[in-house]
């Protein structure tokens, strides 16, 4: 089984994920706040030499509720390319589709 360790910026700190072809890795984190509330999801997928990463973003706040997909991808050679201010090496992702969705101005007919 191939696998791949990255470093990924989780819950507010670094954290190193172990990604098994075949096997997507998933984390989600939802909290309400005092204007509404928020999720993210993210999924990091290894297929044939390339790793995956898609993220989904959905909340409401003072301006209604908006919602963002986005979709990247990484060649596992470039998986420790990205260097961060801090010293960590993280993938160097590629953006495949992104998507944002505004409910509010949809709702006003933009």
């Amino acid at each position: 089984m191939k696998k791949i360790r990255i470093n990924q910026w989780i819950n507010g700190g670094w954290v190193v994920l172990t990604v098994c072809e075949g096997q997507p890795l998933t984390h989600h984190v939802c909290e309400r706040h005092e204007e509404g509330w928020s999720s993210e999801s993210n999924q990091w997928t290894l297929l044939n030499g390339t790793l995956y990463l898609e993220t989904y973003t959905d909340g409401v706040d003072c301006d209604g509720r908006l919602s963002r997909s986005d979709q990247y991808m990484c060649p596992v050679h470039k998986a420790r390319d990205y260097l961060v201010s801090d010293g960590t090496r993280t993938p160097e992702w590629e953006v495949v589709s992104e998507r944002q969705r505004d409910y509010s101005a949809e709702s006003m007919g933009y």
